[in-house]
């Protein structure tokens, strides 16, 4: 049948049909119903879907004004049902997308435009639990211990609202590491979070840098990026953490000369003429590629 339209059981199919029919009298008799009244709603991927009204014996048969009423109710239950399959959708990309923001090695907080707190990400959850210049409140907004940082923290975000373009600040630690650097600024536009509508104010982005963090530089992405072999790529990884060739070498038991040796093919293989070039290439595809680990 076209969607739109309604029809019952009792129309649509003879009393000597329904007394042979094994489904009618195995499981929706057994259930105590004796007729249907129902229609499509809307075509969907795969199928589509509908809507059905049963009875049981203790109600008289459905009637064409019955029949009416479920047509005039089918276009607000089809529309009904869009909606819900809409939000669905945007609940599984949301979460989805919360599930990467979790992942980055960079600590995150995305505020609505009443700054509230929209998504605190687990690495800046770990980075306030280690009690080290940096806290999550009870409703979920960054602060700084430092007063004098909190208070520019509190003002940058302040000003985005304004209109402002926000800012970077430096985080004391407790622990005389080096001070966090965090980035406070508006929400992209198309983030569906800019802000409320007629109110022009923004949302805000807040992004933590540890600069002590040790994060991972796994060979495999510079084998698939670069094409490296297991030995270059390694000596890769090492020089874009912060080692030499010559503490490299001593580490892995190879002579300098065969350091140099693979430096030279790596070389060759990304197209750069020094340490420099190569690390900073290595460095771009390390940022892209590699996610907190679990």
């Amino acid at each position: 049948m076209p969607a739109g339209k309604a029809v019952s059981t009792n129309q649509l199919f003879s009393s000597e049909f329904l007394g042979k029919n094994v489904f009618f009298n195995e499981f929706f008799g057994p259930l105590g119903l004796v007729e249907c009244l129902g229609g499509r709603l809307l075509d969907v991927p795969g199928g589509f879907s509908a809507v059905a009204v049963h009875r049981d014996q203790k109600r008289k048969t459905f009637t064409p004004a019955d029949i009416a009423c479920v047509e005039r109710l089918i276009p607000h239950v089809a529309r009904a049902f869009q909606l819900h399959r809409t939000f669905a959708r945007l609940d599984f990309k949301a979460h989805q997308l919360g599930t990467v923001v979790d992942r980055l090695t960079v600590g995150v907080v995305a505020l609505g435009s009443d700054r509230q707190p929209l998504h605190v990400n687990k690495t800046l959850l770990d980075l306030a639990a280690r009690n080290d210049g940096l806290q999550v409140d009870a409703e979920g907004a960054l602060r700084a211990v430092d007063t004098i940082a909190d208070n520019r923290l509190r003002t940058l975000v302040r000003s985005i609202q304004a209109g402002g373009d926000g800012g970077i600040v430096r985080i004391p630690r407790a622990h005389n590491n080096h001070p966090y650097a965090v980035m406070i600024a508006p929400l992209p536009p198309g983030t569906g979070f800019a802000g409320d509508i007629g109110q022009g104010r923004s949302g805000v982005l807040i992004l933590v840098h540890d600069p002590d963090a040790v994060v991972p530089a796994p060979t495999t992405i510079l084998i698939s990026t670069f094409g490296l072999t297991a030995r270059g790529a390694e000596l890769t990884a090492a020089l874009a953490s912060g080692d030499d060739l010559q503490s490299y070498a001593e580490r892995t038991g190879i002579s300098l000369h065969t350091a140099r040796f693979h430096l030279k093919a790596v070389f060759g293989r990304l197209g750069v003429r020094t340490q420099a070039q190569l690390v900073r290439a290595a460095i771009r595809a390390l940022t892209d590629f590699t996610l907190a680990q679990e």
